[in-house]
């Protein structure tokens, strides 16, 4: 392969891409939004297999992780939901957890390397773990 070679597009209708995580099989993309979409990408096909929640016109610095056995997906709630990230099960888009940050806004949402803690910073100016 020629360096440079672009070789796939994915078309993500958002504002800012602020994330782009590849699964650890390199199957699955995964792609969040400074506006808070979040979504998940078949590489092969190019297609989106599955779009989390967002809050739209929310600009972010880091929107959305996915855990390293690629399980879980972290990121945004739904529209609406300023202050709260949610951990949704990857291949069903099932939400299993929310984190209530702060009733501002949510700027930054990571997982720790273990996957074992949720992280989020907020317009507050904290950190919680």
């Amino acid at each position: 392969m020629s360096p440079g070679l672009c070789i796939k597009y994915f078309v993500h209708d958002c504002f800012s891409i602020a994330r782009v995580v590849l699964s650890s099989e390199g199957e699955t993309l995964f792609t969040g939004c400074r506006n808070g979409a979040t979504m998940l990408w078949d590489i092969s096909s190019g297609d989106c297999i599955r779009s989390f929640g967002a809050v739209v016109g929310h600009e972010c610095t880091n929107c959305a992780d996915l855990t390293r056995d690629d399980e879980f997906v972290i990121g945004f709630g739904p529209s609406g939901c300023l202050g709260m990230a949610v951990l949704w099960e990857a291949c069903t888009g099932k939400r299993c957890r929310r984190f209530q940050h702060s009733c501002g806004l949510l700027p930054f949402v990571d997982l720790s390397s273990d996957s074992q803690f949720a992280l989020t910073g907020g317009s507050d100016g904290i950190v919680r773990i």
